[in-house]
């Protein structure tokens, strides 16, 4: 994933506004080739902003020192399915 400065600016004041959550999942999708396969999700969760803003500025901002901002990285369980049939929709 890239954004801009602008887009992160943009997304922590709409967080700090109360109008967007801080949390993002991205997904890593596998599905096998054929009908009798399997299929597999990876999910990863991120939450927080690498951005801080200036104190007595109202619309400056600025990159966080490192470790000093509240940006986190998670890997959600991974979700796999097993397929008998993918066409007739039949699951082990």
């Amino acid at each position: 994933m890239t954004q801009t400065f602008a887009e992160w600016v943009n997304r922590a004041q709409a967080s700090l506004d109360g109008g967007i959550g801080d949390t993002d999942t991205f997904e890593i999708a596998y599905s096998g080739p054929g009908d009798s396969d399997l299929s597999e999700y990876h999910r990863i969760q991120t939450s927080g902003y690498p951005i801080i803003k200036v104190v007595n500025q109202d619309s400056a901002w600025t990159l966080g020192e490192l470790f000093t901002t509240e940006v986190k990285v998670e890997a959600l369980p991974l979700e796999r399915v097993y397929w008998r049939s993918r066409k007739r929709g039949e699951k082990f």
